[in-house]
């Protein structure tokens, strides 16, 4: 009878290991895993906007920069689930502000326009 619960058991252990690799892939991330904030920056025309600085806060603090492509993107790489504020800006076109809440191995994108004050 051993044999046959061990035979049972490990057809068991097959099954639910397949099952998870059938799963998508964010169903794989744990709970707590880091993120990404893929930041796109445009100015009041919806251009892309290159060479735009970008900012990462949490709690009120700076935790992240970084500049943006030809394209006007740029990427936050391994950010901590929760909610974050981006900010960007860059002389003569303006600055711009969002919010992303950041969920455990996913990516949030988010548009920031850029309007002069």
């Amino acid at each position: 009878m051993s044999n046959r619960r061990s035979a049972l058991f490990s057809l068991v252990m097959v099954l639910v290991g397949a099952l998870f690799l059938a799963l998508p892939g964010r169903a794989m991330a744990a709970p707590g895993d880091p993120g990404k904030i893929d930041v796109s920056v445009v100015d009041s025309a919806g251009k892309a906007v290159e060479g735009a600085n970008v900012e990462l806060h949490h709690r009120k603090h700076v935790v992240a920069r970084g500049k943006t492509d030809a394209t006007g993107h740029f990427v936050f790489q391994r950010v901590r689930p929760g909610k974050h504020g981006v900010g960007a800006g860059k002389r003569d076109v303006g600055r711009g502000r969002a919010e992303a809440e950041v969920k455990s191995g996913e990516t949030t994108s988010v548009t920031i326009t850029l309007k002069k004050k």
